[in-house]
């Protein structure tokens, strides 16, 4: 086992940063991982595609302090010359960071990783290499998987239907009215959230919770983007918030979003500094479990792109009550593993591509007249 793992290709790494105090931090980051092979580290992106032109790069790590136009012209060069390449932006916590990122991810960034709020070398090498590790291991997982044409040499889940755009013969039951529409998305979640909830109807009945795995204010600059594009009014939730119909809330980066009862079938909602669940704040399962501890009826579930498997526990619950779950397919996915532990547990309804899932969500919401 050990000889073979000497022969599994490495991920090369290119690190573009054009602080060389943090073109450090970072070789030291990634130079940590067994998997990753580090092939430079350069001061702008120039010096980047000059080096992405010698030599293969799966990985590229980007980090600059420069107006949005050019971080996002940037990105743009690195996707059109060399569209395989994964770029991983390292944010800075602040507005501006956000909104470049959230433009960055939108031209096809991988992930973002924020950038440590510490003067420490050491710690800071400490905490990105808590952040990257899941992204390399997904990553490393794929590149060994993937032969030369991009494809899967062989079906990773075990089941040749998770592969495919498969959907119901059956429909969501008319006897039941959803109560609302909760959601969990994590890895490749801005993009997919930018494409999937402006096709919610304006008059969508319910209200939708959703869970994207993000640090403060990442998640307040998603929300107010979002909110430009749909037809529903898109807000980062806030404790004491009454759940609204036609209302989409977006957990705020850092904390728990929950539900509580606040009369009849009405909620408001609860947020909390709570342990993070499957690493992450705010989690999936915290809010799925959330509702299937308030709510009176079942609801609707959806489990979108991401890394691991945050929301499955909460679906169990839900799907006690009578949820209605619809999962991202794996040829839309960034990253097909939240969906796939769904699917593989049982507890998916629909498996649907990323175009038609806002199409699933309305059938389900709109079978029975509010």
């Amino acid at each position: 086992m050990e000889k073979k793992t000497k022969n599994m290709p490495k991920l090369t790494a290119l690190i573009v940063d054009d602080s060389a105090v943090y073109r450090k931090i970072l070789s030291e980051t990634l130079a940590s991982f067994p998997d990753v092979e580090l092939v430079g580290a350069v001061a702008n992106a120039k010096f980047a595609l000059d080096r992405m032109a010698r030599a293969e790069v799966n990985l590229l790590t980007f980090n600059f302090d420069m107006p949005e136009a050019e971080v996002i012209s940037s990105v743009h060069s690195f996707r059109k010359k060399f569209p395989d390449t994964k770029i991983i932006m390292i944010s800075s916590t602040t507005r501006s960071g956000a909104n470049s990122t959230l433009r960055a991810l939108s031209e096809g960034a991988f992930a973002f990783v924020a950038r440590p709020q510490t003067k420490d070398a050491n710690e800071a090498v400490a905490l990105l290499r808590d952040d990257f590790a899941p992204l390399i291991t997904m990553l490393a997982i794929n590149n060994n998987l993937l032969s030369r044409s991009g494809r899967f040499m062989k079906d990773t889940t075990g089941s040749g239907s998770l592969t495919k755009n498969t959907l119901p013969q059956q429909s969501p039951s008319e006897s039941l009215r959803y109560d609302l529409v909760v959601l969990g998305i994590s890895t490749g979640g801005p993009n997919a959230l930018m494409r999937m909830l402006p096709k919610l109807p304006a008059n969508f009945p319910l209200p939708v919770l959703i869970v994207q795995h993000m640090p403060p204010l990442f998640t307040e600059a998603l929300a107010a983007s979002l909110s430009k594009k749909c037809q529903l009014r898109v807000v980062e939730a806030a404790e004491g918030m009454p759940v609204q119909r036609g209302t989409v809330y977006l957990a705020p980066g850092g904390h728990q979003m929950a539900l509580s009862k606040a009369g009849g079938n009405s909620f408001l909602i609860k947020i909390n500094d709570d342990p993070p669940e499957n690493n992450c704040r705010p989690a999936a399962d915290y809010l799925f479990r959330s509702a299937a501890e308030n709510c009176k009826g079942p609801v609707i579930g959806v489990i979108m792109t991401g890394m691991g498997c945050d929301g499955v526990k909460g679906l169990q619950l839900l799907k006690k009550q009578g949820a209605w779950v619809i999962a991202q397919n794996e040829a839309s996915s960034v990253v097909f593993g939240m969906p796939m532990e769904a699917i593989k547990a049982g507890l998916v309804d629909v498996i649907a591509p990323l175009d038609r899932i806002a199409e699933e969500i309305t059938k389900a919401a709109l079978i029975k007249k509010y």
